[in-house]
């Protein structure tokens, strides 16, 4: 049974027992016995019968949470010791037929309430002193139940429900606030740690402005300008969309081939919040990141940035703002990235292919309709695919058999797929290759009935739309892949054949109540906090790094940490069929991935979820090397919003 079946199970069950108790005790309080706070004796049986397999439940699902990852348990035994003890006394109290019995039952709900409270509240690690703060929340309830069961005289049930409620709005406060408490585990972490705080631009260090990289004076150049404007575009099917563009629809689309520096220039033309250039995927030196408050401040109107790097690393990638990303990326400020290896395209036609929704219009490649590309039978064909949404997005494959060829430009080897659906992270690309029959093939997004693009003679109908039998999974199908650093692969297969790796870090994912900017948000949360109080992994220069992810929430959220490729160690224990390096890689409800990578680029380094709206609530953390510091921080004079 999946995690997430197990956290819901738990819940359930628990708010269960929770209105299963307080029916007992109302009815206690409301209509006592002659013996004071003894429950009725027809209400003894079943109803305790049930709290009592709701309890054994609870506790057999914690165990089986507690083998999948600690992070899904911990704060499950919290709750569970408090209504275990108090669902023990309160069976007691009704065996014995104890004055008590009505007040234990309070606590017993009180206890099941306080549960939730650990697992919808606080959340995975528990600081002891929310811990605390709970049990005496529930303890406190309980005293409340006692005084209303033996003390009637003394308006039992108003006093109850004031004082209960007071003790869940203190369980519950504890909890919002939690991680903006001064002095809190997280506040320290991120005085100590976090980019542009007042500690780490005093420290000595070298700023994240100086690591700009080897750039080969020589070496051929692609020179870019980027025109971030607010824009009409008009699509080949009459279909006209309001957007924000670097200069174009989905670009300028940019090929360049390893060896190359790419020089780029970004002006801001009336982007009122401010823009950015960040190279997704691609291993950038740290100053050429492109994120906001972090590397650089945010371009405003009238302004603008220049950075150039070296492409040594082949492979289909993609640029997009990441200042406000989660409106800007949205609107359309993004572009494509290729580069091609030394010796060029090993395939015939080679097109890469993003795919952006702009409200309710899927556009893939340059148009939300059919494209014809042309391609005569017998050549080879790669379709470069850019998922640059905020969810998965699935494309098939209709008129040939085909290969992955590579997954965020790392190259893969798979068998021949046919009737199969591939799915791509959010931020993620897949490089799909095929050779042409005496038939058009087409390439869809399953997001659109309309959006295709067809390869072959342009007398060639399109092959009729199919529902593929499975899904293609990265894990068990692909059977060979090329690192894309066979240094770093060797370490990091070291590491993990010995089980020792310099550093190691977990991030419990979550969706809590927290203060979000100082607004109170049902956050996305990283080991119970909200950005900005998320400490920073600390790594030194040269560490085998494992990251341990864990999502206790219902929604997938597709990690990318910037400025480094990580190796897949395992999915919910599971190793992969072959190495598999990914910069994107989706974290669903209830799994744990366990990954690494060589710390070998120096910088302070975004690690978020690529569902940009997940980022702006919170799901944000940087991954910092020590001895680097930054000028720049949130806000400031360019308003930066990193996300």
């Amino acid at each position: 049974m999946s995690a997430a079946i197990l956290q819901l199970g738990c819940g359930g069950a628990a708010l269960a027992a929770a209105v299963v108790w307080m029916m007992l005790a109302v009815r206690s309080v409301a209509s006592p016995p002659k013996g004071g706070g003894v429950l009725p004796r027809t209400v003894r049986r079943l109803p305790l019968v049930a709290v009592t397999v709701l309890l054994l439940g609870r506790v057999a699902a914690t165990v089986a949470l507690g083998r999948a990852s600690e992070a899904f348990a911990v704060d499950r035994v919290w709750g569970l010791a408090l209504s275990a003890m108090l669902t023990v006394a309160a069976l007691v109290g009704v065996a014995t037929a104890s004055p008590a019995a009505g007040a234990l039952a309070g606590g017993a709900a009180l206890a099941a309430v306080g549960e939730l409270v650990f697992t919808l509240v606080i959340g995975a690690p528990v600081p002891l002193w929310a811990g605390i703060a709970v049990v005496v929340a529930v303890l406190a309830g309980t005293a409340a139940w006692a005084n209303a069961t033996l003390h009637r005289g003394r308006r039992p049930l108003a006093l109850t429900a004031v004082v209960g409620t007071l003790a869940v709005t203190a369980a519950v406060t504890v909890g919002w606030v939690g991680t903006t408490v001064p002095g809190s585990l997280a506040d320290e972490g991120f005085q100590a740690h976090e980019h542009g705080t007042t500690q780490a631009r005093e420290e000595q260090g070298t700023p994240v402005v100086e690591l700009v990289g080897d750039v080969d004076a020589a070496a051929p150049r692609v020179s870019v300008r980027l025109i971030a404007k607010q824009d009409k575009i008009s699509l080949a099917s009459g279909e006209t969309l309001s957007a924000w563009t670097f200069g174009e629809l989905g670009g300028p689309a940019i090929t360049a081939t390893v060896g190359d520096v790419l020089d780029v220039r970004l002006d801001n033309v009336d982007i009122a919040g401010g823009v950015t250039a960040h190279w997704h995927g691609y291993p950038v030196p740290a100053a050429s990141d492109g994120v906001a408050g972090v590397t650089q401040d945010a371009v405003v109107p009238g302004a603008s940035f220049q950075t150039a790097f070296a492409l040594d690393r082949a492979g289909t990638y993609w640029y997009h703002t990441h200042q406000v990303g989660s409106e800007g990326v949205a609107r359309g400020l993004y572009g494509t990235l290729v580069v091609l290896p030394a010796e060029g395209s090993a395939e015939d036609v080679d097109v890469v292919l993003p795919l952006h929704t702009f409200g309710r219009a899927v556009v893939f490649g340059a148009d939300t309709h059919a494209q014809h590309t042309p391609a005569a039978p017998g050549q080879t064909v790669r379709a470069r695919i850019v998922n640059t949404d905020q969810l998965p997005q699935r494309f098939t494959v209709s008129g040939a058999v085909f290969r992955v060829l590579a997954i965020d430009g790392a190259p893969v080897e798979t068998d021949e797929l046919e009737d199969v659906a591939i799915e791509i992270p959010a931020g993620g690309r897949f490089d799909l290759g095929f050779t042409m029959g005496g038939s058009a093939v087409a390439v869809r997004p399953e997001a659109s009935r309309s959006a295709a693009i067809v390869f072959g003679q342009a007398s060639d109908e399109a092959p009729l739309s199919t529902s593929p039998a499975r899904t293609f999974d990265p894990l068990t199908e692909v059977i060979g892949s090329t690192p894309p650093d066979e240094s770093a692969a060797a370490l990091i297969a070291a590491a993990a054949s010995s089980g020792r790796f310099d550093a190691e870090a977990t991030y419990v994912l979550d969706r809590l109540p927290r203060l979000v900017n100082g607004i109170p948000q049902y956050a996305y949360t990283v080991n119970g906090a909200a950005y900005p109080h998320i400490p920073s992994t600390v790594v030194a220069e040269g560490d085998v790094v494992r990251l341990t992810v864990v999502n206790r929430g219902f929604e997938t959220h597709p990690m990318h940490p910037h400025g480094h490729t990580v190796r897949v160690l395992s999915v919910d224990g599971q190793p992969p069929a072959a190495p598999l390096w990914l910069d994107t890689f989706d974290v669903g409800p209830g799994q744990v991935w366990e990954v690494a990578f060589v710390a070998d680029n120096p910088g302070i380094w975004m690690d978020h979820c690529h569902n940009l709206q997940h980022a702006a609530l919170g799901m944000v953390l940087h991954i910092a090397y020590r001895g680097i510091t930054t000028p720049f921080m949130r806000g400031g004079h360019a308003s930066n919003a990193p996300e």
